[in-house]
């Protein structure tokens, strides 16, 4: 036969404590952060019809000049495969990149079209107009050091 036996209480959080998370956590400082600049390119390159994620995307398959697996883009641009390929979807669709089989039928290769150049030519003043927004003033001095202090971060948390 079962008994019911009462959950033990679970002794509360100290305030201290409570403020040593909200006041202290890396992960939400950077995750707000991220938020916060994202919106910022978001709204400067989005009269070039791109979000800046999609904009990274189409840069680093530039840069690879049409050789790169997805999975290179992947690792490039620090997002999981799934990511990559779920928002390159949308730019496919737009006729902005083509997604094809390599050598190996299991790997895709992601090629920037015509219309791709054009659509990053015409969203690059708009992203160097929020660049230089975030990095006003003191920022751009010390972005060298920012960057590098997240790289550790990304270190210690476990990524590459």
């Amino acid at each position: 036969m079962y008994t019911h036996r009462p959950v033990p209480t679970a002794p509360a959080l100290s305030k201290d404590e409570l403020l040593e998370v909200a006041e202290g956590c890396a992960c939400t400082a950077v995750r707000r952060t991220a938020r916060s600049m994202t919106r910022a390119y978001d709204d400067a390159i989005r009269p070039s019809g791109l979000r800046v994620t999609q904009f990274a995307l189409l840069v680093a398959a530039e840069l690879g000049g049409g050789t790169l697996k997805l999975g290179q883009i992947a690792d490039i641009l620090g997002l999981e495969r799934t990511t990559v390929t779920r928002d390159l979807r949308p730019l496919e669709k737009r006729g902005l990149v083509t997604v094809e089989p390599g050598e190996d039928r299991r790997a895709r290769i992601v090629r920037v079209t015509e219309a791709g150049r054009r659509t990053m030519t015409d969203a690059m003043p708009r992203w160097r107009a929020a660049q230089a927004q975030v990095l006003a003033g003191d920022a751009a001095e010390s972005w060298p050091r920012i960057a590098e202090g997240l790289g550790r971060l990304a270190d210690a948390a476990g990524e590459d």
